[in-house]
C-alpha cells in the first residue's frame, strides 16, 4: 500500500527545525520543499496529500493562496518569530485544517493576538 505523501514547505534557514519528521517516516512519504520564491510552492502542493508549512512564512502564505489548496489537508507549525513579526496575519486560514503551537507559551500569545485583530476589526 501507498504510503500518504507529505511536502514539508519552508524558507532558507528555516530547516535547521526540522529534526521532527524522522518518526512520520514509517508512515508517510515525506519530501522536504525549500521555497525561495511564489512559485516554488506549486510543485508542493501538487505532488503531496497533506501540505504542511514550518512557519507561518511567506511559504505558507503562498501556499495557502494557490488554487490547488483546496484539495489539500493543510497543517502549519507555528513559532515565535512569526507570532512576533504579524507574519501569521497574512495567512490564509480557511485553508489550514490543523494548527501547530511549538509551545504553549506561543499558543497563549497567538491566542491574544488574534483576540485583538479581531477586536480591532469589528
Amino acid at each position: 500500500m501507498e504510503k500518504p505523501k507529505i511536502a514539508i514547505l519552508y524558507i532558507p534557514g528555516c530547516g535547521r527545525f526540522l529534526d521532527w519528521i524522522e518518526p512520520l517516516k514509517d508512515r508517510y512519504e515525506i519530501k522536504l520543499f525549500e521555497i525561495n520564491q511564489q512559485k516554488d510552492v506549486a510543485w508542493p502542493i501538487t505532488w503531496a496529500d497533506i501540505v504542511w508549512f514550518e512557519f507561518a512564512s511567506e511559504a505558507a502564505i503562498w501556499g495557502t493562496q494557490d488554487p490547488n489548496i483546496i484539495y489539500k489537508k493543510v497543517v502549519l507549525r507555528l513559532h515565535s518569530y512569526e507570532v512576533l513579526t504579524g507574519h501569521w496575519k497574512l495567512v490564509n486560514w480557511s485553508m489550514v485544517h490543523e494548527l501547530i503551537f511549538v509551545a504553549e507559551h506561543i499558543k497563549n500569545l497567538f491566542d491574544k493576538l488574534e483576540a485583538e485583530k479581531n477586536v480591532k476589526s469589528n
